[in-house]
């Protein structure tokens, strides 16, 4: 089986939202994208927009006229308030936002907002959660011990502004934590936004070494040892690398900002179980 795989696809930056959906806008973008498609099945690994109606739109456009079949998790963007009006409209918390933003692509017919579950598509089983960074990388480093964690998360990470409803990263490591825990054992293939490594060997140069890099990983040292998973798709890192653990392959395309990666075009990937 042939999947195509992207990450990181920020339609905003892209498709600016206060202009509306426009479906020649779209098209060109959509068809330079996806210009080297091999497959009917796409795998979204996480931050698709700032804006629910903008990807929902998207999404449909994707099923009507290049897959037959979306599966997706969400990324931290996918969680941003970013004005008073969306804060207004979610009552401040962003998981009102996530919820709506689930039920809106689940209710696209063959397009699938993984939540801790598992799709099966020709006899291959895909598990996905959004997943989330955990400090470990952070505490890892020499000059990070002693560091307050949280302080550093809230000078370097918009997400300790744009995202409503917690204290902090911890919150939804718990959240995400539970989720990765049903469907790890069971997956022949685990998406999530955040890779699964904190290994220095799995992380492009300007990572290694740096405490950020704490707010970009997580460590899955557990899950790679136990899951029959031969198969790990993630995003966030916007020039993630490919590696092999444990004898998973993970596999990242991250298109990015719009001054990053621009000659990307979806990443194919034969998965073979």
């Amino acid at each position: 089986m042939i999947i195509d795989i992207i990450s990181d696809l920020h339609l905003d930056f892209y498709m600016v939202a206060r202009k509306g959906f426009k479906e020649s806008r779209a098209k060109m973008f959509f068809d330079t994208l996806f210009k080297n498609k091999n497959a009917d099945v796409l795998i979204i690994a996480g931050d698709i927009g700032h804006y629910n109606s903008q990807n929902y739109k998207a999404i449909q456009y994707i099923i009507k006229h290049y897959y037959k079949t979306v599966l997706c998790v969400l990324g931290n963007h996918d969680y941003y308030l970013l004005n008073k009006s969306q804060v207004q409209k979610y009552k401040g918390n962003s998981f009102n936002r996530v919820r709506e933003q689930r039920d809106m692509l689940n209710s696209i017919e063959n397009v699938y907002c993984l939540d801790g579950d598992i799709v099966e598509i020709e006899g291959i089983k895909f598990g996905g959660c959004d997943a989330w960074y955990d400090g470990s990388y952070f505490y890892g480093l020499q000059n990070g011990y002693g560091s307050d964690i949280f302080s550093y998360w809230k000078q370097n990470m918009n997400d300790s502004s744009k995202i409503y409803g917690i204290a902090d990263f911890y919150d939804i490591v718990k959240i995400e934590k539970e989720k990765l825990e049903k469907i790890y054992k069971k997956s022949d293939v685990i998406i999530t936004h955040v890779s699964p490594s904190v290994n220095n060997e799995d992380l492009p140069l300007n990572y290694r070494g740096n405490k950020i890099t704490g707010f970009y990983t997580f460590d899955g040292e557990h899950y790679l040892e136990e899951t029959k998973a031969k198969y790990w798709i993630y995003g966030h890192m916007h020039n993630g690398l490919d590696f092999k653990k444990e004898g998973i392959e993970c596999v990242t395309a991250a298109l990015g900002y719009p001054n990053e990666n621009k000659n990307f075009r979806v990443k194919s990937l034969e998965i073979v179980i």
